[in-house]
C-alpha cells in the first residue's frame, strides 16, 4: 500500500503560492460557475445598459438625435482636418503616425467626458450619494478630496496632504513637481522662495515693501479634530521645509506674518474653535484677529504715513451655510449628518453708512485668495462686506486697494497685477500685503511674473481705461490656448472662469482694435461644466464680448483657469468677459 505524503505543519506558503493552490483544488459544478459568471456581466454590464436605455427613452444628443451618452465617445476625436493641421516640429515620429496621434482625444476631453458619463448616471446618482452617507456615518470615511475627522469635522485632502508630504523645499521633491506637466498641462515652478524673492525685488525698485502672509492650514491649527495622536494643546504642524522657508525669508528681508500659532494659543485660551467644522476657511473671529495682527505689523514697520481716519464702521449680522467640504462629500441633500454651520460677521461701512469698498488710488494693495475673500464675496454664502480686507481697513481706518481671487494664491493675483492693463496699478503704493494659502507652499505653481514697466511720464494711480472697444461686440475667434477647468467637486470653489487665448479673432458685430486677445467665460457654474470647459485649441468660438475692466468689481474675485502660453504674451493681451454665442 502505497505511503500517504504528509505535510508538515509548519510549512509556510506565499500568497501567491496559496492561491495557486487554492485554485488548482477548487472544483465549481457548471451550475455555479455559470451563475456565477452571470453575476458578473450583470454587475458589468447592467449599469451601462440600463444607461443606454434611459438615454435612447429621454436624453437627445448634442445634434438632436437620441442615442446612448457613452457614444457620443467618437465625437472628442479631432479627426483628420485637426490632425493635417497640426505642424511637423524636427526630429519628431514621421508624418503618419503623428496625424494618428493628433486624431486622438486628449486627455482633458476624456476626463471630461468621463466626468460627464459620472454626473449623467442613473445608477450613480441613486447609489452613491447613499453609499458615501453609510461611509461617512459609520464608518468616518470621507473621499478623493475630504478626510471625515473627528466631532463632526472634515478636512479638506489637499491640506492634509501639503503636511504629510516631503519637504517642499527638498531638491528631490522641486525636481519631481518641475517635472510635472503632461499632455495636458504645463509643468509648474515649484519654488515659492525663487518667486518671493523675484516680486519682492520688483517691488523694491518701485520703493514699495512687501509683507507675506501665508494663511493657516486647518489641520495645522486643530490637529487634534483630525487625529487621536493629537490633544487640544498640540499645534500648529507643519510641512518639514516650512523652517527652511522662514529662514530663506528673514535672510533676505522679507518679512512674514504667519498666524498659525497666534490662532492656536488663542483659540486654547477662549475654549474656541478657529475654522468652520465642515470648511476649509476660519471663523469670522479667527479672520479678524488675523486682521489685527497684520494691522500692528504695520503700524510697527511704520511703512505708512499718519493720516485722517477714514471713519469706517462695523455692522453686526449673521450668515449660515454649510461648508465646502461636505459639498465635496456629494452626500444626499438634507442628509442632516453635518447640520449647517452660523456664524457672527461684521460687514464694514464707510462714514456715509454705504458699504466699503476698495480705492484705486490707496496707498496699499491687498492680494489674496479664499482666505480673504470669505465673507466679502455673497458667492460663498458667507455673507458680503465683511471679509479681511475690509476688517483691516477698518482697523487701519486707511483706504485699501485690493486684487483678492479664489484659488488665486500662488500667481493668480500676481498674474493679474502682472498684466499690461495693470502697469499703473502700482503708482501711489507703498506697501503689498500678499496672502496664500499655506498649502500653495507644497501644491502650487510658483510662475515667475514680471512687473509691467510704469507708464512714462509717470502716471495718477487710477483705473486703467478700457479698451477702445463699443460696450458690446460679437466677435469669432480660433482658440490658441485654453486654461483646465477643476473637474466638478474636487475643489472648494463652485463657480470658475476659463481663460481662452483667442487669435485671428473678428468681430461680427462692433469693433474690435486687435485679433488677438484673452476672454475669461464661465467654465464652471455650480459644480457643473459649462461648454466651454471641454473647448479645445484649434476650435473657432463666438462671443459676446464686454472688457474685464468694466466687470470686475463683480467677478474679479471668483477663481480663473488661466490658459497655458508664453506669460509675457498673455500678459500683454487685452482681457474680456465673454458669453459664448451659438
Amino acid at each position: 500500500m502505497p505511503e500517504t505524503p504528509q505535510i508538515a505543519l509548519y510549512d509556510k506558503h506565499s500568497r501567491e503560492e496559496e492561491a495557486e493552490l487554492s485554485l488548482k483544488h477548487t472544483v465549481l459544478t457548471p451550475a455555479v460557475a455559470w451563475t456565477l459568471v452571470a453575476a458578473l456581466l450583470l454587475v458589468i454590464l447592467g449599469e451601462p445598459l440600463l444607461q443606454a436605455a434611459l438615454d435612447l427613452r429621454g436624453r437627445p444628443a448634442a445634434d438632436g438625435s437620441r442615442m446612448p451618452q457613452a457614444l457620443e465617445v467618437f465625437r472628442l476625436c479631432p479627426g483628420p482636418a485637426w490632425a493635417d493641421r497640426a505642424g511637423t516640429p524636427a526630429g519628431e515620429a514621421p508624418r503618419g503616425l503623428r496625424r494618428l496621434w493628433a486624431m486622438l482625444p486628449p486627455v482633458r476631453e476624456i476626463e471630461g467626458f468621463d466626468d460627464a458619463l459620472e454626473r449623467n448616471s442613473a445608477v450613480g446618482r441613486a447609489l452613491l450619494p447613499r453609499m458615501q452617507y453609510l461611509m461617512t456615518r459609520f464608518g468616518g470615511v470621507g473621499n478623493e478630496q475630504a478626510y471625515a475627522g473627528r466631532d463632526g469635522w472634515l478636512f479638506y485632502r489637499p491640506e492634509v496632504d501639503a503636511l504629510t508630504a516631503p519637504g517642499f523645499l527638498d531638491p528631490r521633491q522641486l525636481q519631481r513637481r518641475a517635472r510635472s506637466g503632461d499632455s495636458s498641462s504645463e509643468a509648474v515652478q515649484p519654488d515659492p522662495v525663487r518667486a518671493l524673492l523675484e516680486f519682492d525685488r520688483e517691488l523694491r525698485e518701485r520703493g514699495i515693501a512687501l509683507v507675506v502672509m501665508p494663511a493657516p492650514m486647518k489641520p495645522s491649527v486643530h490637529p487634534g479634530r483630525l487625529s487621536r495622536r493629537y490633544g487640544p494643546e498640540d499645534g500648529p504642524i507643519y510641512n518639514p521645509s516650512y523652517a527652511k522657508f522662514l529662514a530663506e525669508m528673514e535672510r533676505h528681508g522679507i518679512p512674514v506674518l504667519d498666524v498659525s500659532a497666534d490662532l492656536a494659543a488663542a483659540g486654547r485660551a477662549a475654549g474656541r474653535e478657529q475654522f468652520l467644522a465642515t470648511d476649509t476657511h476660519w471663523t469670522p473671529e479667527a479672520m479678524e484677529f488675523a486682521a489685527g495682527k497684520l494691522a500692528e505689523l504695520i503700524r510697527a514697520r511704520g511703512w505708512l504715513p499718519a493720516r485722517e481716519p477714514a471713519g469706517y464702521a462695523a455692522r453686526e449680522a449673521e450668515a449660515t451655510n454649510r461648508g465646502d467640504i461636505e459639498e465635496m462629500l456629494k452626500l444626499p441633500a438634507e442628509s442632516g449628518l453635518f447640520p449647517a454651520q452660523r456664524v457672527a460677521i461684521r460687514p464694514v461701512v464707510r462714514a456715509d453708512g454705504s458699504p466699503w469698498e476698495p480705492e484705486r488710488s490707496a496707498d496699499v494693495l491687498v492680494l489674496g485668495d479664499s482666505f480673504f475673500n470669505i465673507y466679502s464675496l455673497q458667492a460663498m454664502n458667507w455673507g458680503a462686506g465683511a471679509g479681511f480686507v475690509e476688517q483691516l481697513a477698518l482697523r487701519l481706518q486707511r483706504p485699501l486697494d485690493r486684487i483678492t481671487i479664489n484659488a488665486g494664491g500662488s500667481y493668480t493675483t500676481r498674474q493679474e497685477l502682472a498684466k499690461a492693463s495693470q502697469r499703473d496699478r502700482l503708482v501711489g503704493k507703498r506697501l503689498v500685503v500678499y496672502e496664500f494659502a499655506m498649502r500653495d507652499l507644497s501644491v502650487g505653481d510658483w510662475k515667475l511674473l514680471p512687473l509691467p514697466a510704469p507708464s512714462a511720464g509717470g502716471a495718477k494711480p487710477v483705473a486703467p481705461a478700457p479698451p477702445a472697444i463699443e460696450a458690446e461686440i460679437e466677435i469669432e475667434g480660433r482658440i490658441q490656448a485654453i486654461g483646465a477647468t477643476p473637474r466638478p467637486g474636487t475643489v472648494p470653489y463652485k463657480d470658475c472662469f476659463v481663460g481662452i487665448h483667442l487669435k485671428d479673432a473678428k468681430a461680427t458685430k462692433g469693433s474690435l482694435p486687435a485679433g488677438e486677445i484673452l476672454v475669461y467665460a464661465w467654465g464652471m457654474r455650480n459644480n457643473q461644466w459649462t461648454p466651454a470647459a471641454t473647448a479645445k485649441p484649434g476650435q473657432t468660438l463666438r462671443f459676446g464680448l464686454v472688457p474685464w475692466s468694466k466687470v470686475e468689481a463683480k467677478y474679479g474675485s471668483f477663481n480663473r483657469a488661466e490658459p497655458p502660453g508664453d506669460a509675457e504674451v498673455l500678459l500683454g493681451l487685452d482681457s474680456f468677459c465673454g458669453e459664448e454665442r451659438k
